[in-house]
């Protein structure tokens, strides 16, 4: 065996390098996709006031309480990105 070629070859670490870019590139998709504002949010007092995520696909609303739990790492990322998104004054 020729020791340069063996070197030229992707090994396990670039393999599952790559997975997990892939799985987290998904993950980050499938929020975008899922996530929206609520349509109508009532708060009382002095805000500001954080809104929750309502998940939906297609039109049709999700069991909301799994899908926070799913992507509750992604919703606290996204509300530290764009606050203003999730955020009513």
């Amino acid at each position: 065996m020729n020791r340069l070629t063996d070197r030229n070859k992707p090994g396990v670490t670039f393999w599952a390098t790559m997975a997990l870019v892939v799985v987290l590139a998904g993950y980050a998709t499938a929020y975008l996709c899922m996530a929206r504002r609520p349509w109508v949010f009532m708060a009382t007092g002095h805000g500001p006031h954080e809104l929750p995520p309502v998940y939906e696909i297609g039109g049709r609303d999700l069991d909301q309480e799994f899908w926070r739990a799913i992507f509750g790492p992604a919703h606290w990322a996204d509300r530290r990105i764009r606050p203003e998104k999730w955020t009513v004054k």
